[in-house]
């Protein structure tokens, strides 16, 4: 199964598939596609004893089990979301030792536009528990010090997915107590950029010249955001380009940013053109 698949193509697995509908915060949707279980990424898919938001948890194939999947069962992962969700999802799973995980273009609004069914989603508490025996993908994912290193060798690209305005430092933070900015040495590609106005994601091809202005033809990539949710669009557009050494930055700008921070150990390039930690405004 391909990394994005349309509508017709979910019609075609639907019923041997796990389907995951990504949520992040408020209430619990009433309408999904029909057995579909609510996956929602604060309550069920991140360590929620971690200071950090959205932090992976300590075993995630116990978590995807709890949704009745396997190994090789077939997974399809979307949202209704203006922050795109399901792509966090996709790659949780990929570090849990999935595979045959796909995320549906355009989501919930795609279904709906094809005048498909819609159901009362379920809960996890219905389904009967898979077995994941595949050993998790740990190397998809990368602490402090794992940028630390990629901007002191470079020897990878590290691209911040946040808005440009926030990479910049012209708009403030959503998060308290976190500063605006980005990381010295850091390169900027929206998150938006690899997506149409309607929420579907641009072709391959598109989504391959986008990242070559940034990481070449074949470079290595770390993908931050705000808190490591966005930042898997990246990693999923970059994967289906065919870039093969892919992570992303679990603490993201949310642990870098802190104003609690060493500068020193934290360097950010601020609003007004500075770098802080490094002798300058």
């Amino acid at each position: 199964m391909a990394a994005i698949i349309d509508v017709d193509q979910l019609s075609s697995v639907r019923r041997r598939a796990v389907l995951l509908f990504a949520t992040m915060g408020g209430g619990r949707p009433t309408e999904a596609i029909p057995g579909s279980f609510v996956a929602d990424l604060d309550a069920d898919f991140s360590d929620r004893t971690h200071p950090l938001p959205n932090t992976v948890p300590a075993d995630p194939a116990r978590v995807f089990e709890a949704y009745g999947i396997s190994d090789k069962t077939p997974v399809v992962v979307y949202d209704d979301s203006e922050t795109p969700v399901a792509p966090r999802v996709w790659w949780l799973a990929r570090v849990a030792g999935l595979r045959n995980v796909a995320v549906l273009d355009g989501g919930l609004a795609a279904w709906r536009a094809a005048d498909r069914p819609l159901a009362e989603p379920r809960s996890a508490a219905e389904a009967t528990p898979g077995q994941i025996t595949a050993a998790p993908s740990w190397e998809l994912l990368t602490d402090a010090d794992g940028v630390r290193e990629a901007l002191a060798l470079g020897n990878r690209h590290v691209v911040d997915v946040r808005s440009a305005a926030r990479f910049a430092g012209a708009e403030p933070e959503p998060r308290e107590n976190v500063r605006p900015g980005h990381m010295p040495g850091a390169v900027n590609l929206p998150h938006t950029e690899f997506r149409t106005a309607d929420g579907r994601y641009r072709d391959v091809d598109e989504m391959r010249e986008l990242l070559e202005t940034v990481l070449g033809p074949a470079g290595a990539a770390t993908f931050v955001c705000g808190s490591g949710v966005t930042a898997c669009v990246g990693a999923l557009a970059a994967t289906l380009a065919g870039y093969g050494d892919v992570e992303v930055y679990e603490g993201s700008w949310t642990e870098w940013g802190h104003v609690d921070n060493d500068p020193a150990e934290f360097p950010a390039v601020t609003g007004d053109g500075g770098e802080a930690g490094h002798g300058r405004a």
